[in-house]
């Protein structure tokens, strides 16, 4: 069975967007069940019963304060949860009417508030996150100080990028429009992202969202990377550029890797004079000459996508890390070897469904 159905969607990126408007592009039966059936939304496969939301995984609604994960049902795999367009006139706090302009594909849905006179437009993309009321559900870091007894700085630099990469089912298109694209793969650590800069003779310290104090060692980030000397590393190399890593260890979520102290494990570097991440090659003569050692373990320099679904890719991510035996890796991270029509590398990652199942 085929149709389209417009619901409500979400891309994945940092300060994304958690709900949108988007199509079921295929409906199909799920074997044994009568009740429920999987759609493909985008790449995501969703199992869906009509009248409900669709949210991706890691979104947590806030009025029930509960969290969309990864499920298995009847032995298909489910990353959200789905309504449709009519449900919105549902709202708990808002007085919303769905009104349907044109036939077709010229066909335009909007809401409109009928206290404020607010028109809401429903077309296909459009961020409905702020008006359903959701937000990303982030793992806290149990026993881990993250600003320090002093406070942050300040809020995350501008002149910097916060850390994040789209899933590949957010652009399924890139088995096709990347098909000749020379990639480089990583593993994906979980931990917490914690980014070093040097600029215009500054050093700096960040975590995810904030600027720490760099004098405060009760701030784990500040203390391990001070241990580490990255700032005397970045001082020397005296260029405006920024370290991004993943900090893993005790307390940090759920120290997977077993460590019984922390590391800064670097992933990406970013130049921040050019406003660009570098290109694995880049990367690598960058942290050469700065002089430090522990990088994300690279799984493969070269990689295309060689008429690989999106399925097929995210089967890719499944996997034993290379930081521990026998332990399930949280993913892959792919990155173009070189630039890409907006002046960076491309780059989605691949998240293991074997690992998301297991953190339920």
């Amino acid at each position: 069975m085929s149709e389209t159905e417009e619901i409500i969607s979400m891309p994945e990126s940092s300060d994304r967007p958690l709900a949108y408007v988007q199509i079921i592009s295929d409906l199909k039966p799920i074997e044994g069940a009568d009740m429920i059936e999987v759609a493909t939304v985008l790449g995501w496969q969703v199992v869906v019963k009509k009248g409900q939301y669709e949210f991706f995984i890691d979104d947590k609604l806030d009025r029930n304060n509960f969290r969309i994960k990864t499920i298995k049902l009847r032995g298909q795999i489910s990353q959200g949860y789905c309504i449709r367009l009519t449900t919105l006139e549902t709202h708990p706090h808002r007085r919303l009417t769905l009104h349907s302009d044109g036939t077709g594909e010229e066909k335009h849905h909007y809401l409109t508030d009928e206290d404020t006179k607010e028109q809401i437009s429903l077309a296909i993309g459009s961020d409905l996150t702020s008006l359903i009321g959701i937000k990303k559900y982030e793992i806290p870091d149990v026993g881990v100080r993250l600003a320090g007894n002093a406070g942050p700085r300040g809020n995350f630099p501008s002149f910097l990028r916060k850390t994040d990469q789209e899933r590949i089912q957010n652009n399924p298109h890139y088995t096709t429009s990347l098909a000749d694209v020379d990639f480089e793969v990583s593993e994906k650590l979980e931990g917490s992202s914690v980014t070093a800069f040097y600029k215009d003779g500054k050093y700096g310290v960040c975590s995810r969202n904030l600027e720490l104090r760099t004098d405060d060692d009760t701030a784990t980030p500040v203390r391990v990377l001070n241990g580490l000397g990255v700032g005397e590393l970045l001082s020397k190399y005296a260029k405006n550029v920024a370290l991004q890593g993943e900090l893993i260890g005790p307390g940090i979520q759920k120290n997977i890797y077993n460590l019984t102290s922390h590391r800064w494990v670097v992933f990406d570097v970013y130049l921040i004079d050019h406003e660009r991440y570098t290109t694995a090659a880049e990367r690598i003569e960058i942290l050469n000459e700065i002089n430090y050692p522990d990088r994300v373990p690279v799984l493969e320099k070269s990689w295309k996508f060689g008429g690989k679904t999106v399925g097929e890719v995210v089967k890719m991510a499944e996997g034993i890390s290379a930081l521990k035996k026998g332990q399930q890796r949280e993913g892959i991270v792919f990155k173009s070897n070189s630039l890409g029509r907006r002046g960076d590398p491309v780059s989605f990652k691949a998240i293991s469904n074997v690992y998301l199942l297991k953190q339920q």
